[in-house]
């Protein structure tokens, strides 16, 4: 089971790294599948995956979003959140 006190800040980290991608970047994200990755945290491991979609039609804007979560399948705490990030128009 993870603390999720402990495995936010993982999280919101990860999603601000991804908001600083560039528009080809976030694009690839949408378009291929989510990035995943194992840490240790306080002596457990924890998956924290993130993904993408576009939030607006005219895809001005995507949404990035993220799920931290132990390996228990009994006691399954997790936590998750997104965040919208406006795209530059394309020149």
């Amino acid at each position: 089971m993870i603390r999720v006190a402990e495995a936010y800040p993982l999280l919101a980290k990860e999603l601000s790294r991804v908001s600083q991608l560039s528009r080809i970047e976030l694009v690839r994200l949408i378009e291929g599948e989510r990035q995943s990755q194992v840490v240790e945290l306080s002596g457990k491991l924890v998956e924290i995956e993130i993904g993408a979609s576009w939030h607006s039609e005219d895809h001005s804007s995507v949404r990035i979003f993220g799920h931290a979560w132990g390996p228990s399948t009994l006691h399954h705490e997790h936590c998750e959140e997104s965040l919208i990030v406006d795209l530059p128009a394309c020149s």
